[in-house]
């Protein structure tokens, strides 16, 4: 029943590491040694374009969720 989340979790522990370590090592060895970085994320969020990224997947969420609950 497990099984099915290794990927995910292999997905979440590896978007934490740092680049030079995803291209050397799998995520299984990952914590030796641990080498954690929010790096990864603060370029996505502060990427050129993804504010209007996220204002364009609000405005479509919003209209898309409430109106069938009217």
């Amino acid at each position: 029943m497990v099984v099915w989340l290794v990927p995910s979790v292999g997905l979440l522990i590896t978007s934490f590491r740092p680049p030079e370590a995803i291209a050397s090592t799998g995520w299984w060895q990952a914590f030796t040694p641990a080498s954690f970085t929010v790096n990864n994320y603060e370029q996505v969020l502060f990427a050129q374009g993804m504010d209007k990224a996220f204002r364009n997947s609000f405005l479509i969420t919003l209209p898309s969720t409430v109106l069938p609950l009217l």
